[in-house]
């Protein structure tokens, strides 16, 4: 039986990424996840584009003041990396 790959090991996105890249192909807000991990939305949102630029080859997700946003272009050929396909 032949079915979609999980997530890639070449895949340069560490377990958060894939959680929050999870998370807004869910429709869900990632804001409490990166403000529990101190982090800064638009440092996150520069980390997963740069994770994925060379499978990609443009921005996944956008930075709307302390929300990120799933680029709808892009969410066929994330679910295909992340296995969710």
């Amino acid at each position: 039986m032949e079915g979609k790959e999980p997530c890639s090991p070449a895949l340069p996105l560490d377990e958060n990424q894939r959680d929050l890249l999870l998370a807004l192909l869910r429709g869900e807000s990632v804001r409490e996840r990166i403000t529990k991990q101190h982090g800064m939305p638009e440092i996150v949102a520069d980390g997963l584009n740069e994770a994925l630029f060379d499978e990609i080859g443009d921005s996944v997700v956008e930075c709307d003041g302390d929300e990120i946003i799933l680029v709808e272009d892009y969410r066929e050929d994330i679910m295909e990396l992340l296995g969710e396909g």
